[in-house]
């Protein structure tokens, strides 16, 4: 696997084989998924049909489902959210996955870290009404949120941080932090902030199934 530090969103290049970016549907049990700008597919998996970059395939080849906007009003934070909780849930495979194990992110090119309280949010309802967690919001250049599952010391939740122009370095990086762990690789090199000489701090943070957002406390 190769990172690219100069890339601004995830790409072909980003990724080594077998794993393959397309955009198209997810068809499971006669239902389809809306289109998905983004979808990371196992060449080995079941394509149904493929023409140029444009698939449509069966949850067997998803590794991750991604939307990208160039920028989002917070009027449409529930419905771009709750569009890739629900792809996401349908890419699993039922019986064979559990509830969350396919990546699913947020791309959004120009955003202000000020809406982090309102994506919090966002996520939080998204997740209590399509029952699954979007792992990653990267929002314009300076801010990432990011679900992390539940401890012994903390229930699961949402946490953004500030990024200082990091936040799709962060994205990419926990993109190919889950695909290559999925691939039975532990030593490729997990976000856990702060990190980067405080570049990276986590500010805020929602916990699953709660409506209130308060400031993260050390852990």
């Amino acid at each position: 696997m190769r990172i690219y530090a100069s890339t601004g969103r995830p790409s072909q290049q980003n990724l080594g084989r077998p794993e393959t970016v397309f955009t198209g549907f997810i068809y499971k049990n006669a239902e389809v998924s809306s289109q998905i700008n983004l979808l990371i597919i196992n060449k080995g998996g079941c394509t149904l049909f493929k023409e140029g970059e444009f698939v449509i395939v069966t949850p067997h080849a998803v590794r991750a489902v991604i939307e990208v906007k160039t920028s989002l009003k917070k009027s449409d934070f529930d419905e771009c959210l709750h569009k890739l909780a629900k792809n996401a849930k349908l890419a699993e495979q039922d019986l064979v996955q559990n509830r969350g194990s396919i990546w699913s992110g947020l791309f959004v090119y120009d955003g202000d870290p000020g809406d982090a309280k309102d994506l919090l949010l966002a996520l939080s309802k998204a997740e209590s009404d399509e029952d699954h967690p979007a792992t990653c919001v990267a929002y314009g250049p300076d801010l990432f949120i990011k679900f992390r599952w539940a401890t012994d010391n903390r229930g699961a939740m949402w946490v953004s941080h500030g990024c200082e122009g990091l936040a799709a370095g962060c994205f990419v990086m926990d993109m190919i932090a889950a695909l290559t762990k999925s691939l039975g690789v532990s030593d490729f090199p997990v976000l856990n902030a702060p990190v980067l000489n405080g570049r990276i701090a986590p500010k805020l943070h929602i916990e699953r199934g709660r409506t209130r957002v308060e400031s993260l406390a050390p852990s």
